[in-house]
């Protein structure tokens, strides 16, 4: 699991955590951008008696994603399904108005974020035998329904709904 502190939230990340730890997954690795949110519901996964890897990790980058991923599949060999989520939003502004900086500190988060660490995924799940698995990349409604004055969120989750799509298709025969 991927996630910023922020829409799903730590609440709901765990809860999904303790879903699947409690349907019988053996093995659950939680990464969270830190964002200096409360972290104490995150380690009710712990007590259900289940192998669980925590991570909280500060900062987006191609080499931190590469490594997050290594650190998993040598701690248990393979990675079977993530759960991406990102988020970040500006606020509301007309899209004349938009400053550049804040544009790109969303596109990054929300696409290039999922992005990076949909491919370390893809790329661990298609080495591992046998191959495969499921990335779940969490969307918005604004992908289907955009709002006005929220340009740069919509376009990112538009961007991860296309992205879903095509990591699908290039990922059946695995």
């Amino acid at each position: 699991m991927s996630g910023k502190i922020l829409g799903i939230g730590l609440v709901g990340l765990t809860q999904i955590g303790v879903y699947v730890v409690t349907a019988g997954a053996l093995r659950i690795w939680v990464a969270a951008q830190a964002s200096g949110g409360d972290w104490s519901s995150t380690f009710q996964i712990f007590t259900l008696g289940k192998l669980a890897f925590f991570l909280v990790y500060f900062v987006l980058g191609y080499f931190l994603f590469t490594s997050l991923f290594a650190a998993v599949e040598a701690k248990w060999g393979r990675v079977d399904v993530l759960f991406n989520n990102a988020g970040a939003a500006a606020p509301a502004t007309p899209t004349d108005e938009l400053d550049l900086e804040v544009w790109r500190r969303v596109i990054d988060t929300n696409l290039t974020g999922v992005f990076l660490c949909a491919q370390a995924a893809f790329r661990v799940m298609k080495a591992q035998q046998p191959q495969g698995g499921r990335i779940i990349n969490n969307g918005s409604i604004a992908s289907v329904t955009p709002r006005p004055n929220l340009a740069a969120y919509t376009a990112s989750k538009h961007g991860v709904s296309g992205l879903t799509k095509t990591l699908s298709l290039e990922g059946r025969r695995y």
